[in-house]
């Protein structure tokens, strides 16, 4: 354990000194870090890291050798990025760079896919495993899981206080890791798909053109006027700096002090280095006489990119880390840019160009050819329409955002699971993507009264909830989208972790999807129209911009609108301009053997459920009997693009 108890006392404190992390991207770079006394660095190879846009900026595996020898030499210890999500097309590169790490006998591997976990497994591999930030761990029972798989260290959430930080390290006992310097996003880390729907370049894969950092306007929806708010940047942040707080880390039980920076020269590395590692020595040698250094500080606040900020490590979010002016945000290449939409001829004369004969090779018997029409809905009204419509499977459940739909309690899911098993259908309750201590307490004691409403099963967000579920219910276990599940190996290691299906990743391209589906018998679905959710943010930003309204629309600089609403919980959800539209797809989808096709529609007046549903059943009937001769009439399509004006869009899979 990181933490000690102190006898006869309910405190906790601290029993190991914590390291200095510092970034590396060249060997000056790595020299200069290790001269300012960093204990370990982490750093990537050429490939399968989140640090891919300068390829000068990691190291090929004979320079990696060189670094562990490097390091080791000066009792330095060295961590290797693995820390993207793969597709499966890389996981026969990820096995091979994996024997490599094992052999030149790197100190620690930085991991977000759960292929690295069941590849690791599968080869007898030594090497510790440290789960990324991406993983976006934020309650006790991620961290429990993570321990029974395996994993020595865990990089906790930029959205967590220390507080919270101090209670998941005493009651888990696991190393953990926290930045403490560097760029902050403004939304949960691993639960942004804006760049990725915009650009295909996913944050997910360290290629993300930071929508976060562009300049909007604020609009009004009831009325389109424009809403006076503190600047345009308004989801910029501050850097994050915790040099003058670091007593806190210290007692938070920290065990690593990570800066982030691996695209930073070692100019810039050094002075970082050696003052978290001055100040962090004196303070664990003498922590009475402790003093920040006001001559060091004073240095950082010169040599700045932007302003400095805690971030949430002492308070919620408020407007004090945000820099609205932009006045030093830095340059970035990514600018908005106007965004294609579907037009009538792609939806019904194109014949989409992919392979209509490539079958699953190992999908499971009841995939083809009768895949389930799953709807997400935010009513008993709209669950009605749903059932009437066609639908094989209903969600209910998960985050209520002010505009518009209704909590799901105890009575409501009681009368929702009576009306779905009289119309022989499925009801699976779906929770929120993002639970810390609050929402877990929660589900702790709603998963207790779930036995007694015969639900079919249960849609977990992240692999805590998953944890908690399996430990006080038998339902049957769905993994959401927010799980991240991208290639065959990741769908193994979650069956293996107690679900039944899983949702594929909303950046998995068509190539990538088809060559997964070709290797898992796992029941797959995908969603296939409706609302796409493009950042979660854990603070309510309408109240932090000073802004009324049940929504308020983000227009950036090419006039396209991202509606911004906030759920029960106090967190923005922003969407993408576009809503999903795979109607044009669903013969390639059927017959590469997804399980399941879903509507994310809980948004959705009834009658419009019951338009849509009606629609997709005809279409997805029509796909499994008649696949050569599909087509979809232009006033369907008509139909559809009245319920959205904004626009449609086949996301990842265009």
């Amino acid at each position: 354990m990181v933490l000690q108890k102190v006898s006869g006392q309910t405190e906790w404190v601290p029993r190991q000194k914590p390291e200095v992390l510092a970034p590396v991207g060249r060997w000056e770079a790595l020299e200069a870090v290790v001269a300012a006394g960093a204990n370990a660095v982490y750093l990537g190879g050429k490939k399968l890291n989140m640090r891919m846009w300068r390829s000068e900026f990691n190291f090929t595996d004979a320079e990696l050798q060189n670094a562990v020898e490097y390091t080791h030499q000066y009792g330095v210890r060295l961590y290797v990025t693995l820390n993207n999500l793969y597709y499966e097309e890389d996981l026969d590169e990820l096995r091979e760079f994996l024997e490599f790490l094992e052999k030149i006998q790197v100190d620690a591997l930085i991991v977000q896919d759960l292929a690295v976990v069941n590849l690791v497994q599968q080869m007898g591999l030594t090497r510790p495993l440290h789960a990324s930030v991406q993983a976006n761990i934020h309650n006790l029972e991620s961290l429990w899981q993570l321990k029974e798989m395996g994993f020595k260290r865990v990089i906790v959430s930029k959205d967590l206080s220390l507080e919270e930080v101090y209670w998941l390290g005493r009651e888990s006992g696991m190393e953990l890791e926290s930045f403490v310097h560097g760029d902050l996003c403004v939304a949960h880390t691993g639960q942004c798909l804006t760049s990725s729907l915009i650009f295909g370049e996913s944050s997910n894969q360290g290629r993300c053109l930071k929508p976060c950092r562009w300049q909007y306007q604020a609009l009004n929806l009831l009325d389109n006027q424009t809403l006076t708010i503190p600047g345009p940047y308004v989801l910029a942040m501050k850097d994050l700096c915790l040099y003058p707080y670091l007593p806190h880390l210290i007692q938070a039980g920290i065990v690593s002090f990570k800066i982030e920076g691996r695209m930073r020269e070692g100019t810039y590395l050094a002075p970082l280095v050696r003052a978290y590692r001055e100040a962090v020595d004196r303070y664990w040698e003498d922590p009475q006489s402790y003093r920040m250094d006001p001559a060091v500080w004073e240095e950082m606040l010169q040599y700045r990119v932007r302003d400095y900020t805690p971030g949430q490590a002492l308070d919620r979010t408020s407007a004090a880390v945000f820099s609205y002016t932009g006045e030093r945000e830095p340059h970035f290449p990514g600018r908005p840019i106007p965004i294609p939409n579907l037009t009538e001829i792609e939806v019904c004369q194109n014949k989409p160009n992919f392979n209509l004969e490539a079958k699953a090779i190992n999908a499971s018997p009841d995939a083809v050819p009768s895949p389930r029409l799953a709807v997400r809905v935010g009513s008993l009204g709209a669950l009605r329409a749903a059932l009437e419509a066609g639908a094989d499977a209903v969600y209910v459940g998960g985050e209520v955002t002010t505009a518009g739909a209704h909590l799901w309690g105890r009575r409501e899911v009681q009368v929702a699971q009576e009306e779905t098993k009289a119309a022989g259908a499925r009801l699976v309750l779906i929770t929120p993507k993002i639970t810390k201590r609050r929402e877990m307490g929660e589900l702790r004691r709603w998963f207790g009264e779930l036995g007694q409403l015969s639900l079919d099963g249960l849609m977990v967000s992240n692999w805590g909830v998953a944890r908690l579920a399996r430990q006080l219910t038998d339902l049957p276990l769905y993994g959401d989208y927010s799980l991240n599940l991208a290639n065959s190996l990741a769908m193994e290691q979650a069956a293996a972790l107690g679900l039944i299906q899983g949702t594929v990743s909303l950046e998995v391209s068509s190539s990538s999807l088809e060559k997964l589906l070709q290797h898992t018998r796992f029941s797959t679905e995908i969603i296939t129209h409706g609302v796409l959710t493009g950042m979660v943010l854990d603070f309510d930003l309408l109240q932090t911009l000073q802004v009324r309204g049940p929504r308020v629309d983000l227009k950036d600089e090419v006039g396209h609108h991202y509606p911004v609403e906030v759920d029960q919980f106090g967190r923005s959800h922003i969407y993408f301009p576009y809503q999903l539209c795979l109607l044009s797809l669903l013969p390639w989808l059927v017959n590469i053997g997804l399980a399941s096709f879903r509507l994310e529609i809980q948004s959705y007046a009834e009658k419009n459920v019951a338009q849509i549903v009606r629609l997709y059943r005809k279409y997805l009937d029509l796909a499994v009997r008649e696949t050569q001769m599909y087509t979809v009439n232009p006033d369907d399509w008509a139909s559809i693009q009245r319920l959205h004006p904004a626009g449609y869009t086949l996301g990842a899979l265009s």
